[in-house]
């Protein structure tokens, strides 16, 4: 009778060690698709984030060659307006200044 439990007890211990073995298992094929599914949104987001940054940088060229080429114009505008001021123009515009920065 002893040994009937004993046996019964060591087959019970087996199939509970088949049934860890099988949920461990489980466990790990389940935390590697956890893992993978977390990997792969990262790499989404990662990627979503790379787009972002370069239309933001794309715009930013964008905007700073607009910017660049008002600056260039008003300058040219600016330049061609002082190459029509006349001699005596310029002459009286620089004794306000001599005044300023000359004592006496």
């Amino acid at each position: 009778m002893k040994k009937d439990i004993l046996a019964e007890i060591i087959e019970i211990e087996k199939d509970i060690q088949k049934k860890l073995d099988v949920e461990t298992l489980k466990s790990k094929e389940w935390l590697e698709k956890v893992r993978r599914e977390a990997e792969d949104e990262i790499a989404g987001k990662e990627e979503s984030l790379r787009d972002v940054f370069n239309r933001a940088m794309e715009d930013a060229r964008v905007d700073a060659e607009k910017r660049a080429s008002e600056i260039i114009s008003s300058a040219i505008a600016d330049a061609e307006r002082l190459r029509t001021i006349g001699d005596e123009s310029l002459k009286m515009i620089l004794s306000k200044y001599l005044f300023r920065i000359l004592p006496g």
